[in-house]
């Protein structure tokens, strides 16, 4: 039974690892869109 329990406790451990991971991979997909916006509004206003 414990060792039920300490399997189901390093699952959990996983999902949030990934979860983490996830989070970052999102941030930095927001930061590398918003970059790129950037660079095209600067694109338009002197092209």
């Amino acid at each position: 039974m414990l060792s039920l329990f300490l399997t189901g406790l390093e699952a959990n451990q996983d999902k949030s690892k990934c979860q983490q991971q996830f989070d970052d991979y999102k941030e930095c997909k927001k930061k590398e869109r918003e970059a790129r916006l950037e660079r095209n509004k600067s694109r338009s206003l002197f092209g």
